[in-house]
């Protein structure tokens, strides 16, 4: 058995989120739409990407959960960004 804890999403809002998912995927049919989601949600665009993500919005935790905060290709959302550090 494999666990592994989830990471939630704070202070986005729903439609920021979703339009996070239009910018990168395709416009194209949704079965090329569904394989490129799943392409860049377990590789992203660069080695690096949801490393370098989940260490810049991290926010807080517990034991059953990670909070983030910000989108993946918008850097002044995330609080550990290096745009934020100016």
């Amino acid at each position: 058995m494999l666990f592994t804890t989830p990471y939630v999403l704070i202070e986005s809002g729903e439609r920021a989120g979703l339009a996070y998912f239009e910018r990168p995927l395709p416009d194209a049919s949704e079965a090329d739409r569904i394989a490129a989601y799943a392409q860049h949600m377990k590789f992203g665009p660069t080695r690096d990407y949801w490393s370098e993500f989940v260490f810049e919005a991290y926010v807080n935790h517990r034991f059953d959960v990670i909070f983030l905060r910000g989108l993946p290709d918008v850097p002044e959302s995330r609080p550990h960004s290096s745009v934020n550090r100016r």
